[in-house]
């Protein structure tokens, strides 16, 4: 995950660069406006460390808003307020590794911040309709290696 978001930051970097040789903005498009852009970086703030992520207080000060205001451009971008984003972001990246087969129901638990496997199930099968140790190859009963 770490890696993909390395390399999305790389090209979105590459892409202004060449925007700005070009003088103006990429492909012909307009810069977003400041709220859609602090509620892009606060994303990317939270995607980089799904497990780690800062408190909403620390998020709103990195993007330069109030935590009122990042609720209100996270409910207008992405329809619910940061941590439930986060949660559903967090379940779907442990659906993936689940199918994956090479880690534990407890291993992924553990990869994305749950301190608790039970805590984590409850949440995936709220999510899926399914325990995570029946989606895709992941196991509960794994031995770690």
């Amino acid at each position: 995950m770490a890696t993909l978001y390395v390399q999305g930051k790389v090209l979105e970097l590459m892409a202004d660069v060449l925007g700005s040789l070009g003088g103006g903005t990429p492909l012909g498009a307009e810069a977003p406006p400041p709220d859609q852009q602090r509620g892009i970086t606060a994303r990317d703030i939270l995607m980089a460390d799904l497990a780690n992520p800062p408190s909403i207080e620390d998020l709103a000060v990195q993007v330069g808003v109030s935590h009122r205001r990042l609720n209100e451009i996270f409910q207008a971008m992405y329809g619910a307020a940061p941590y439930h984003c986060l949660t559903q972001w967090r379940l779907e990246e442990a659906r993936v590794l689940l199918v994956r087969g090479d880690l534990s129901v407890k291993e992924v638990a553990h990869m994305l911040g749950y301190a608790h496997v039970s805590s984590f199930s409850h949440a995936f099968t709220r999510h899926f309709g399914e325990a995570p140790s029946r989606h895709g190859e992941g196991r509960s009963d794994r031995k770690s290696p």
